[in-house]
């Protein structure tokens, strides 16, 4: 083979590994942000984010959810981050990584704001606080 087949083939396969839909090789997982915030509380906002896909600013009332759908990249290696603000309070954390997929058993991560820290909880496991308001 020469050099330059090797090269085609090359960018051909990775080509290919990014048209591909990464749910034929992972699990699908679905994220979901609640506002269990005291009623009168001011709206949490916050932005998520992973390397491939921005999710951008959003806003919740009390009561209200975000969630989103998505499969691990084909390297395993997804990682979603989140910086929450509410009032005066803020906290930032990984909210997704492939590392730990486990933790989001039957494919649920639910984080849920209240008024003393951040819960989390999947299909299988209860709720569990996981971090204060900083």
């Amino acid at each position: 083979m020469t050099i330059i087949n090797f090269i085609t083939y090359f960018f051909l396969i990775i080509i290919f590994l990014r048209k591909i839909n990464a749910c034929s090789f992972t699990p699908e997982y679905e994220l979901e942000i609640f506002n269990g915030l005291p009623p009168g509380s001011p709206p949490l906002t916050f932005r998520c984010a992973s390397k491939d896909n921005d999710l951008g600013y959003h806003t919740l009332n009390v009561n209200q959810t975000y969630q989103w759908t998505f499969c691990q990249n084909f390297f395993r290696n997804t990682l979603y981050f989140c910086n929450f603000q509410w009032g005066s309070k803020h906290q930032g954390f990984e909210v997704f990584n492939s590392k730990r997929s486990k933790d989001c058993d039957g494919g649920l991560c639910f984080w849920l704001a209240k008024s003393d820290g951040i819960y989390f909880k999947s299909y299988t496991s209860n709720l569990v606080k996981k971090f204060d308001w900083q």
